[in-house]
């Protein structure tokens, strides 16, 4: 459980006053928005320093008139818990209609690698198979979920000609460290909010 104490919340606080919660959160749930954005404070608040230092960078380098969806989904590509959060609410059979479409928007977003860089990721991931199966990447078509950026692709078999579809899911780099160190904080939000009824 982290138990350290909010690094930088002053600064991240002027960021997520930029988000607009009544667009993120629709009036059927506005009592639950100062919470939501509570929970935000406290889970960046316990992130390495490094990471608190990239997520206000990445912040700050989106337009000054940025909406609540190119926000999140910025902090999603930072925090891929907080995505896979959304995507378990989202999915809820009790939520209400429009709020879990809200949700179901930041499921998946387009990639910000170039064709290059995606090609490379999947070469390194697939290794020798790369060229075995014949891969056919379709790199300007992934998109990025929670854990994995997902590339259309055609394949086939050795000595054969038929192409198959077919989706990669490549892990993004670095990510056992990071949900590490996130569901140790979700595990504290918990207690945060419990304490506090």
């Amino acid at each position: 459980m982290s138990s350290a104490a909010p690094i930088g919340f002053s600064r991240f606080e002027a960021i997520t006053d930029a988000f607009d919660f009544t667009e993120l959160v629709p009036d059927y749930y506005e009592g639950f928005r100062p919470a939501i954005r509570d929970a935000l404070l406290f889970f960046v608040g316990r992130l390495r320093p490094d990471r608190i230092f990239k997520i206000l960078r990445d912040q700050a380098d989106l337009p000054e008139d940025a909406d609540t969806r190119a926000r999140m989904i910025t902090l999603m590509r930072d925090c891929p818990s907080l995505q896979k959060l959304g995507q378990v609410v989202a999915r809820h059979p009790n939520i209400d209609p429009e709020f879990s479409k809200r949700l179901q928007e930041l499921e998946m977003f387009d990639s910000p690698l170039s064709p290059g860089e995606i090609e490379a990721l999947v070469r390194d991931a697939l290794g020798k198979d790369y060229n075995n199966y014949g891969i056919e990447l379709f790199p300007s078509e992934a998109v990025e979920a929670s854990v994995a950026l997902v590339v259309p692709c055609r394949w086939h078999r050795r000595g054969r000609k038929r192409m198959h579809d077919a989706v990669l899911k490549i892990i993004k780099p670095g990510l056992r460290d990071i949900l590490e160190e996130e569901l140790n904080i979700l595990d504290g939000l918990a207690d945060f909010f419990d304490e506090r009824q």
